[in-house]
C-alpha cells in the first residue's frame, strides 16, 4: 500500500531547474541564429553595393574606351596631317584637345570609383583593382601630355 500511495503523489512535468536550462539554450541558439542573420543581411548588403559599384565602374569603363577610340580615329588624324604639312587646323586641334580632357575626366572619375571599391574586396580582388588603377594613371598622363600639346599647337596657329 505504501508504494501505492508513493506513485499516486509523485507529479509528472519538469523541475523548475530543467526549465530554466531550457529556456537559457533556446535564448543562447536565438542570439546564435539572429547573429547568422544579421552576418548573412551584412554579406547581401555588400555584395549588392559592390554589384551596384561594378555597374557604375562599367558604365564609365564603356564612356572611357568610347572617349579614346574617337579621339584617336578622326580629330588625331588631321592633326598628324597638318603637322605634317606645316599648317594645322586651330579647330581640330581644339576639339581634339577637348576630347582627351574628357578622357582625364572620365580617368579621374574611374579612378575614384576604383578607388571606393578596393576598400570593399578582399586581398586578390585588390591587386587586380591596383592594377587597374595604374594603368589607368598612365591612360591619364598621356591624355595630360597630350592636352599640352594640343595646346601649344594651337597657341602656334596663325590665327
Amino acid at each position: 500500500m505504501l508504494s501505492r500511495s508513493f506513485v499516486r503523489s509523485a507529479r509528472r512535468g519538469f523541475t523548475l531547474i530543467e526549465l530554466l536550462v531550457a529556456m537559457a539554450l533556446i535564448v543562447f541558439i536565438m542570439v546564435i541564429l539572429s547573429e547568422a542573420f544579421a552576418a548573412g543581411l551584412e554579406a547581401f548588403r555588400n555584395l549588392k553595393a559592390i554589384g551596384d559599384q561594378q555597374e557604375k565602374l562599367r558604365t564609365a569603363a564603356q564612356t572611357l574606351r568610347r572617349d579614346l577610340q574617337s579621339a584617336h580615329f578622326d580629330s588625331m588624324r588631321r592633326v598628324m596631317d597638318g603637322l605634317r604639312t606645316g599648317v594645322v587646323d586651330p579647330e581640330d586641334a581644339a576639339d581634339l584637345r577637348r576630347r582627351y580632357e574628357a578622357i582625364i575626366a572620365d580617368a579621374k572619375e574611374l579612378d575614384a570609383q576604383f578607388e571606393e571599391l578596393e576598400q570593399k574586396v578582399n586581398p586578390a580582388a585588390k591587386r587586380v583593382i591596383r592594377r587597374i588603377r595604374e594603368t589607368l594613371r598612365l591612360i591619364k598622363e598621356l591624355a595630360e601630355n597630350m592636352v599640352e600639346v594640343l595646346r601649344l599647337i594651337e597657341v602656334d596657329s596663325p590665327n
